[in-house]
């Protein structure tokens, strides 16, 4: 670690430079403990730097090659209002990329980043029992449960801000002089992880970002609690239920009206089977609802019922398709950007989404892939996109 106090007597002779602290660093420490039972890994960074801010433009491509949908369409779109396009590269309808406009406007920043890793494996704690000594009930029970934790944060803060060197160490998202701030919570909790039969997982998951753009700040925060249980039956097919609860969050500083705080309940229950090694069959059911909790307040309910099968021949072929019905009750007004949001670009009503992809090996290194995607939104007519693409490997 090395701090620095930088203090100007005569600021006329370097222009720009001001009074301030600096502190540059890095901490790696590693734990193992109980025969590896817990084991944890530390790194903490501390720099100084610059953060430019960032402008956007969106550029129009052929429709079904684009990544951004445009929500808003217009004769004449305003290319550079972010808040008018929505990442979505699995709508056939997405005709626009986003490029990254350079300017030389930076904002001079203190830069700090952690990452934890923590993983327990109960099953280590009875690494030194005795092979001809059996295991208690208990001690099967616990052998089975493992956990696993993630923390990643990095955040840049002006450099002129109050706080001083505490001011690296201090990773809250409400702190007014953030400039961007990246952060990942992964908290996973396992039962039987790995056993053939069955497996149990609880999972909390939250991310959340903030933007410096041009025009104003951009925050996202999503936040998931999830169960998951997986059985086995026969060898041949797997039963899965998921259920899900949480939140997704948008504010942007230039355009309140478009903020989003959406609360959302998932019900997920899907049946895998294999008939053969090459050949697999999955059915699955997703029962939403959504409610936006803020501004209009409007909700959604979503029932998809989804049919996928895949067969393969190694070396040889792959062959996948998928049917989905999906049907919406949607509170909002159509063709509005919270509509999109809510509904992921389908529409009030009946949908229909359908996929084929067949990729064949031509030759040793040479693979061609034939996609055509469709679906039928609520009213609209069907939209039709074909792809075909040739792969060498070298």
């Amino acid at each position: 670690m090395t701090g620095r106090n930088l203090r100007s007597f005569r600021p006329e002779l370097i222009l720009g430079e001001t009074n301030r602290r600096s502190l540059l660093g890095r901490l790696d420490y590693g734990l193992q403990l109980w025969n590896g039972a817990l084991r944890s890994n530390t790194l903490f960074n501390v720099n100084s730097g610059q953060e430019p801010k960032i402008e956007y433009i969106f550029q129009r491509v052929e429709r079904g090659q684009g990544e951004y949908f445009l929500i808003n369409p217009t004769e004449n779109p305003n290319l550079s209002n972010i808040q008018d396009f929505r990442y979505d590269p699995s709508n056939p309808l997405s005709e626009y990329i986003r490029l990254t406009l350079f300017n030389n406007e930076f904002i001079r920043t203190q830069n700090s980043e952690i990452n934890q890793n923590i993983r327990i494996e109960a099953v280590r704690f009875f690494k030194d029992q005795k092979q001809n000594q059996k295991k208690s009930s208990w001690q099967k029970w616990v052998s089975r449960i493992s956990g696993l934790s993630n923390i990643r944060m990095s955040k840049r803060r002006m450099d002129n801000a109050t706080g001083g060197f505490g001011g690296f160490f201090n990773f809250d998202f409400r702190d007014t002089a953030l400039v961007a701030y990246n952060a990942l919570l992964n908290n996973s909790l396992f039962f039987n992880r790995g056993n053939v039969l069955y497996d149990i997982q609880l999972t909390n998951q939250q991310t959340r970002n903030r933007t410096a753009r041009v025009n104003g700040y951009e925050d996202r925060e999503n936040q998931e609690y999830l169960l998951r249980a997986r059985l086995n039956v026969k060898r041949k097919a797997d039963v899965f239920i998921t259920a899900a609860s949480g939140t997704t969050r948008y504010e942007v500083e230039i355009f309140p009206e478009r903020n989003l705080d959406i609360r959302y309940y998932r019900i997920n229950p899907e049946v895998s089977y294999r008939p053969s090694q090459t050949t697999r069959i999955i059915l699955k059911y997703i029962h939403t609802d959504k409610y936006q909790q803020i501004l209009t307040k409007d909700n959604a309910s979503i029932r998809d019922v989804t049919i996928e099968t895949s067969w393969r021949k190694a070396s040889g072929f792959s062959l996948d398709q998928s049917f989905s019905w999906v049907n919406i009750r949607f509170t909002g007004l159509p063709n509005s950007p919270i509509e999109y949001d809510m509904l992921e670009g389908l529409k009030n009503g009946t949908n229909f989404l359908w996929t084929f992809t067949y990729t064949k090996r031509l030759a040793g290194n040479i693979d061609m892939t034939l996609n055509y995607e469709g679906r039928k939104t609520g009213i609209l007519p069907p939209v039709h996109v074909g792809r075909m693409q040739v792969r060498a490997t070298f």
